[in-house]
């Protein structure tokens, strides 16, 4: 069986177990969660990447955070074209 989710503002991926059932839960920022029941290894496996992903990948920037980017961008070409009389 194959599924695609996608999931934003995840805060939170861990494996768990109680006896022989096992599953992956994943977290997010509105306090949504979503558990997948799994074999250990794989849980654990994707737990681990995904908090080993979190050293390395910041978060993305946020619309109004890329759009101020986009326009201090923007400004500087502005102030570039007048000083180079264009």
């Amino acid at each position: 069986m194959t599924t695609k989710t996608l999931v934003h503002n995840v805060t939170t991926v861990k494996a768990d177990r109680i006896g022989t059932t096992t599953w992956l839960e994943i977290s997010t920022k509105d306090d949504n969660q979503i558990v997948v029941f799994m074999e250990w290894h794989e849980a654990e496996a994707l737990a681990e990447a995904w908090a080993e992903a979190q050293e390395y990948e910041p978060d993305p920037p946020t619309y109004d955070e890329a759009l101020g980017r986009k326009c201090d961008a923007e400004a500087r070409m502005d102030e570039a074209r007048k000083l180079k009389g264009m």
